[in-house]
């Protein structure tokens, strides 16, 4: 099964930390697990969600992961 995990590098209601151990964790039952992790302290990862692709470094890990998964 693929898995994306998207996580911020300082969210204060869940540590860095956090989200490297859930990672880690996926990584030891899965070989398909990617990543977006996005720097600051904003709860969302993408700078607008109603058009996505006006944040590049978020919309290229997205559509990366989607044609990983789609392109099976």
């Amino acid at each position: 099964m693929s898995v994306l995990f998207v996580g911020v590098t300082h969210f204060v209601q869940m540590p860095f930390i956090c989200f490297e151990r859930l990672l880690s964790a996926a990584q030891a039952s899965s070989s398909e697990v990617s990543t977006y992790v996005a720097e600051g302290d904003e709860h969302f990862v993408c700078s607008d969600f109603l058009h996505p692709s006006t944040d590049r470094p978020y919309f290229d890990a997205l559509m990366s992961f989607l044609e990983k998964v789609v392109g099976r």
